[in-house]
C-alpha cells in the first residue's frame, strides 16, 4: 500500500514509546491502562534479549504491530528448536478492511520470517485476539484449546512433608542454570528456563507481583513454584502460573 513503511524495533527510543503508547491508546489497547504505566510496560515486555516488535507506519504514524518473544524448546537437556510466542498483533481501526488485512500480514509475516532466515528450525505459538484471530487460523495455525484452569477451595491447613521446604526468593541467580540443566535432563520436552529469563519474565516485571518459591527436599533444590494473588469477587485467589519440578 502506498505510504506504507516497515520498522523493526528492538531498542526503544522516547520518540517510539510515545507513537506506539498513542497508537495502542487510540485502538483501546491494554484498555484503562495510563500513558505512563503503559511506557513502563513496553521498556519491560521489549527487552532486546527476548522480544522483537514490527511496526508498519502510513505517513509517519504507525498504524500496524507484531511481536515476538524468543524461547526455545529442549529435550532431554539438548536444544530441539526455537519456540516464538507471537504478541501484541494489532492493526489500526481506522483502515478499512482490505488495508488492515493487508497490514496484519505484513507485519506477522515479517516478525515470523527471522527463524527461516537464521536458517534454524522453529515452532510458533500466539494467544490472537479475536480480531486477528481467523488471519491466524487462515495462515495454517492450529487451535489447540489444551490450556485447562483447575480451582480448589482451601478451607483448612494443608499438612506439609517435613522433608520438603519451600523457600521465598527474591530473584534468581547463576547457580540456578546449573540445577535447571539437571532437571531438564529428565523431561522429553520443556521450555528453557535460565535465571535471566525467569527474573525477567517474573521478577522484573512491573505490571504484576509475583511470589517465587524455591523447592528443596532433604535441602537439596528440586524445582520452583511460582504464585500470584488477586481478589475475585471479594474472595483472595491464588494462582500458580508457572512452576518446574
Amino acid at each position: 500500500m502506498e505510504g506504507q513503511q516497515l520498522t523493526k524495533l528492538s531498542i526503544y527510543t522516547s520518540k517510539d514509546i510515545k507513537e506506539i503508547c498513542k497508537f495502542w491508546s487510540r485502538n483501546n489497547y491494554f484498555d484503562g491502562i495510563t500513558p505512563a504505566k503503559l511506557k513502563i510496560h513496553l521498556l519491560w515486555k521489549y527487552n532486546s534479549q527476548f522480544t522483537t516488535l514490527w511496526i508498519v507506519k502510513k505517513e509517519g504514524r504507525i498504524i500496524g504491530s507484531c511481536g515476538r518473544i524468543e524461547t526455545r524448546l529442549v529435550s532431554r537437556g539438548k536444544f530441539i528448536c526455537n519456540a516464538p510466542w507471537g504478541i501484541d498483533s494489532l492493526v489500526d481501526a481506522s483502515l478499512d478492511k482490505r488495508e488492515r488485512r493487508f497490514v496484519f500480514l505484513k507485519v506477522f509475516r515479517s516478525a515470523n520470517r527471522e527463524g527461516h532466515q537464521r536458517k534454524e528450525p522453529e515452532v510458533g505459538f500466539c494467544f490472537p485476539n479475536q480480531v486477528v484471530k481467523d488471519a491466524y487460523l487462515r495462515m495454517g495455525y492450529l487451535d489447540t484449546p489444551i490450556f485447562n484452569q483447575y480451582s480448589k477451595d482451601i478451607d483448612r491447613e494443608i499438612s506439609s512433608d517435613d522433608e520438603f521446604t519451600f523457600t521465598v526468593i527474591k530473584r534468581f541467580d547463576y547457580r540456578w542454570d546449573k540445577i535447571w540443566g539437571a532437571i531438564s535432563r529428565n523431561f522429553s520436552m520443556s521450555v528453557f528456563r535460565d535465571h535471566v529469563y525467569l527474573n525477567w519474565r517474573y521478577i522484573q516485571n512491573p505490571d504484576r507481583k509475583y511470589i517465587v518459591l524455591l523447592v528443596k527436599i532433604r535441602n537439596q533444590i528440586k524445582g520452583y513454584f511460582v504464585l500470584r494473588e488477586k481478589e475475585i469477587c471479594g474472595r483472595k485467589v491464588g494462582f500458580i502460573v508457572d512452576f518446574l519440578a
